[in-house]
Parts: structure tokens; sequence; C-alpha cells
């Protein structure tokens, strides 16, 4: 099994939304209209994606994540963080 496994879901964004629990210690990345609505509530910005990340890959990677960090290829825009009980959001709102 991989440790970490990025999936990044564009035009099945809905699938992965039904499917959430499956990949529970993974990234999971969406576009801003393709993000679960809870997710999507939290900033009401210019958003690009939206990142669930478990506690379990952010005690693994000491809560540090390059490619999604601001000033990546990814992570160009303002990176927004809100914690949960189940790990962190990370929002990637334009600058």
């Amino acid at each position: 099994m991989c440790d970490l496994l990025f999936n990044l879901y564009q035009t099945a964004g809905k699938l992965a939304v039904e499917n959430i629990d499956f990949y529970d210690n993974c990234i999971k990345i969406w576009r801003y209209e393709d993000a679960p609505t809870i997710y999507r509530e939290l900033v009401k910005d210019d958003v690009s994606w939206i990142v669930f990340i478990p506690n379990e890959v952010l005690e693994k990677e000491d809560g540090y994540i390059p490619f999604l960090e601001e000033g990546t290829s990814f992570g160009c825009c303002e990176v927004k963080k809100f914690k949960t009980k189940d790990g962190e959001i990370w929002v990637g709102c334009h600058a």
C-alpha cells in the first residue's frame, strides 16, 4: 500500500465525495466546485482548490506538505488552514 495517495478529482469530484472515507489515510484534493459543501462554506473568497489532510498524514509529515505550501507551483496562491478533529483543511485562495 502506498503511504500517500494523491487523489486529484476533477470531473470525478462527486464520486470522490461519495467515497470520501475509502482512502482514510490519504490527502484528498478537490477543485473548489467539486469539494464537499461543508468545506466550501469555510471560505467564500476566490478559491481554486480545497484539500483535506488526515491527522495520520500530518503527523507522519510533521505538518509539512511541501507541494501545497504558498509559493510553489501548486500552492501558488494564499493557503488558509483550518484544524478539525480528524485533520486539517487547506484552502488555496487567489491572493
